[in-house]
């Protein structure tokens, strides 16, 4: 009975850690040159921009790849990503996000609000983003959107566009954390009129 206890327990160990450092590889050539693409694929084997990839898989992945909308350091402290400023107003309990003018997408357009009014909302929109949704039911009005319904700025009470590079977040009760759920690569700010069911958010 000994034995195969330790049996077990030496298989828990060695299925976790495959499970842990799971990857795939991917050949492709680059200048005559052959190089290698690492990425983590989790235990399912998903390759991390499929939507069926584990949450851990996918925010590894989109950290790397995808500019975040708030930074942190090891610290805690919060820097500026695509989004330069925010300040919150106690009174309207809503936070106003201000972009940095900057960025742009790889077609070179420059990011604007309603991008970023899209990634807050876009796991509402879609059967896919289900588990995301937790990062924003603070927000007024997400409640009433679902799957069925199609993106359409100022659709929802509860973020609104105030210039091209201004968005006003309002929350149904003070949260210290959201602000801090901005910088976990969730979510994948995308060009709106790009997004397909398919993309990573």
């Amino acid at each position: 009975m000994l034995f195969l206890k330790k049996i077990n327990t030496a298989f828990l160990y060695v299925f976790f850690l495959i499970v842990t450092i799971s990857a795939a590889k991917k050949e492709f050539t680059v200048d005559n040159q052959k190089r290698h693409l690492v990425f983590q694929a989790g235990m399912l084997g998903h390759k991390p921009w499929d939507p069926k990839a584990s949450f851990s898989v996918q925010i590894n992945f989109n950290s790397a790849v995808f500019t975040k909308l708030i930074n942190i350091d090891s610290n805690y402290n919060l820097s500026p990503g695509l989004i330069k400023d925010w300040q919150w107003d106690n009174k309207t309990k809503s936070y106003l996000f201000t972009l940095d003018k900057r960025f742009e997408f790889d077609s070179f357009r420059k990011i604007k609000a309603v991008d970023i009014e899209f990634a807050f909302l876009k796991s509402f929109l879609s059967e896919l983003g289900e588990y995301k949704r937790n990062y924003f039911f603070d927000i007024v009005g997400v409640s009433k959107l679902n799957p069925k319904m199609k993106f359409k700025s100022g659709m929802c009470s509860g973020v609104k566009v105030v210039g091209e590079d201004k968005i006003r977040v309002y929350l149904n009760k003070p949260n210290p954390d959201f602000i801090y759920t901005l910088q976990d690569a969730i979510p994948v700010v995308a060009p709106v009129e790009d997004f397909k069911e398919t993309e990573p958010f």
